[in-house]
């Protein structure tokens, strides 16, 4: 009876030992892979490398939209909060009312009870950095209950109260936010998310100023856990750059959505190793990162912003250090140098905006193309825009448009200059042709002199110029014809885009090839720059430039960009015509211009005025021109919108002022 018992007692034995060896077998060999590469995992950790935004500056370096270092305060969670990594122990063994220890408030100076434990995981609660004694253990009736010390219930908050009494914050609104990120990281479920929530800074308080992160620092004994964290914000020069600049907002739901589905999306905080090729091989964005949202922070926002680096760290578990197992290099974003002078674009700013005009002042070195200043008023704050109120009161303003490049306007008389060019050019008229200004053209009911019901007279081309007569042009375009017109107004620039700038407009340049029907009538209408014509203050100042110089000119935003001419293949005496007809605009008695001041620039100038409502009276004023008149050294542009006033009257004095600033800069430059 015995030997079948002992039998069978081997048998069980000798069973339980295969199986045995056989679970040894399965982990050790089967499964030693997927447990190696789960235990190589833990130990690997992926770093994103976030690059420098480049700057933009103005032709002297200046920065004009840049990265500038702020300082935000910040906690370490498993440095600063004892509790919640009590929490967290408390959870793993199962404890059910774990969540009370944030309940509890310290009363006097004896202990609290927080829960029953059970014996077995106290020394697994009780280690570093809990063992210090503001946590111990209760024995009552064989039961084992947790107590914990007033200064570990209160050390959190009052450590917080400490830090907001140095920076100036409210210590409530610190211990809120703080408090949004602990329930965070209570619910995150994915555990090596939530280490690395743990042990990186988290900020409850932004921008707290230079001095106040030094006091913090200084007092970083008494703050166990509170960092500062110094974090890159971007800056810019104010309003008279807000719509040449733009700005930079969060990524949008549209934009995520589309980045999502091409998986460019990353987290600021954990990343799972496995996603390394990932982000090595995209140009990947955080779910919270800005970008560029209009004019040239998201026309080069590819250059601006760079390209992220990321860092595939092994940690040694031997002296905790890491080595780096696969690396690719961040790409700094690039700076972008512009021929803009920010003392220049400021002053043509001012000069809008003391006034309360709604326009644009375009400055421009005719010699190269490079654009000095393109103000346009009203314009915003970049570092504001992004406030829904400020950005309300701008949009209800018009602040938004940029007026330089981005819009086209009827131009007036502005385009007379180039109309007389054409019409000398082609051999219709000559410097002494005189035509008879009756204060009409052939009828009184159309196509009058802007001085009717008086007359100009008997005028020649410079004359014409100078009085801006609408009748001698209304000649001119009968015998050019409106398509040999459309040609040369295009050879000027117009109806093309003129400088290097992304948003700038074409306009529209009316001709019998693109107008149907086309009407005889249309070219006098074009001639002077009524009708369909539109044209941009940039394009303009090309024309310009042009006249001044005799060649066609490339505008040039970027000093990056070459330089680049176009012949006009107009003879020189023809533009020495033309040239002293804007010369008299300002230094003739009976000039348009010749009250602005800007005869003490020696400037050569053309004022316009646009008919945009007949019923108001409203117009757009523009003058344009250049300086000095022998050797010109500045274009200039200035239009203001729907004002009553003719351009020599409105527009004339802002350009005075704005060449008042181009001079004196340039006097004080050569001492």
């Amino acid at each position: 009876m015995r030997r079948p018992r002992a039998f069978l007692m081997l048998i069980l034995c000798a069973g339980l030992f295969v199986a045995l060896i056989a679970r040894l077998f399965h982990l050790q060999i089967l499964c030693y892979q997927q447990f190696a590469e789960k235990a190589r995992r833990k130990c690997l950790l992926l770093e994103v490398v976030v690059p420098r935004r480049g700057s933009i500056t103005d032709r002297n370096r200046l920065p004009i939209a840049y990265d500038a270092a702020t300082y935000d305060l910040a906690v370490v969670p498993a440095r600063f909060d004892r509790l919640l990594r009590l929490f967290l122990r408390l959870r793993a063994v199962g404890v059910p009312d774990a969540e009370r220890v944030f309940s509890l408030i310290p009363k006097g100076e004896g202990a609290a009870v927080i829960c029953r434990v059970p014996e077995r995981k106290l020394s697994y609660i009780l280690r570093a950095p809990l063992n210090d004694g503001s946590l111990f253990a209760l024995r009552c009736n064989k039961k084992v209950f947790l107590a914990a010390t007033p200064e570990l219930l209160s050390e959190a908050r009052e450590t917080l109260a400490l830090a907001a009494r140095l920076t100036g914050q409210s210590a409530d609104k610190l211990m809120s936010r703080y408090g949004r990120f602990r329930q965070r990281i209570i619910n995150c479920k994915n555990g090596y998310e939530r280490r690395h929530l743990m042990s990186s800074p988290y900020v409850v308080a932004e921008r707290i100023g230079r001095y106040a992160a030094m006091v913090v620092e200084a007092e970083s004994w008494r703050l166990p856990g509170v960092c500062v964290v110094e974090k890159k914000r971007r800056r810019y020069a104010g309003e008279a750059f807000g719509t040449l600049t733009g700005y930079m907002r969060l990524i949008n739901a549209e934009e995520a959505k589309k980045l999502r589905a091409e998986r460019r999306i990353i987290s600021r905080g954990y990343n799972p190793p496995s996603s390394y090729e990932r982000i090595a091989s995209a140009d990947c964005y955080f779910w919270d990162e800005k970008g560029g949202a209009f004019r040239l922070e998201a026309a080069l926002e590819t250059r601006l912003r760079g390209r992220k680096g990321v860092r595939l760290l092994e940690r040694d578990i031997e002296d905790g250090g890491y080595r780096i197992l696969g690396e690719v290099r961040a790409r700094q974003g690039e700076d972008v140098h512009l021929n803009i002078d920010a003392d220049l674009q400021r002053a043509a700013y001012e000069a809008l905006k003391k006034r309360g005009f709604r326009g644009a002042v375009v400055l421009v070195d005719p010699n190269n193309g490079a654009i000095l200043a393109m103000a346009s008023y009203p314009s915003f704050d970049p570092a504001r825009i992004t406030r829904p109120r400020y950005y309300r009161e701008v949009m209800e303003r018009g602040g938004l448009m940029e007026r330089c490049g981005g819009a086209c306007y009827l131009p007036g008389s502005t385009v007379k200059p180039l109309v007389a060019a054409a019409a000398l050019a082609e051999r219709l008229i000559t410097a002494q042709t005189t035509i008879n200004c009756r204060g009409y053209y052939r009828s009184k009911r159309a196509f009058r002199c802007w001085i009717y019901p008086n007359a100009h007279g008997p005028l020649n081309v410079a004359a014409a110029i100078e009085r801006s007569c609408n009748v001698f042009f209304f000649e001119v375009a009968e015998r050019l014809g409106g398509a040999r017109l459309a040609r040369w107004l295009a050879r000027f620039g117009l109806g093309e885009k003129p400088a290097d700038i992304p948003w700038s407009r074409r306009g529209f340049l009316p001709s019998p090839s693109n107008t149907h029907p086309w009407y005889r009538g249309y070219a006098r209408l074009v001639a002077i720059g009524q009708g369909q014509l539109l044209v941009s203050p940039l394009q303009i100042a090309r024309a310009m430039c042009a006249i001044a110089t005799g060649r066609l000119p490339l505008l040039r935003l970027f000093r990056e960009t070459p330089a680049h001419w176009r012949p006009l293949g107009i003879p020189q005496s023809v533009l020495d015509v033309v040239r002293y007809g804007m010369r008299l605009v300002v230094e003739g008695r009976h000039g348009t211009a010749h009250r602005t001041g800007l005869s003490a620039f020696c400037a050569a100038a053309k004022t316009g005025t646009a008919e945009v409502s007949k019923k108001r009276r409203l117009n757009h004023a523009w003058i344009a021109g250049f300086a000095p008149y022998d050797a010109p050294r500045v274009v200039f542009v200035v239009l203001v919108e729907k004002v009553r006033g003719h351009g020599g009257q409105v527009a004339g004095p802002v350009a005075a002022d704005v060449l008042k600033a181009f001079f004196g800069e340039r006097k004080r430059a050569e001492r």
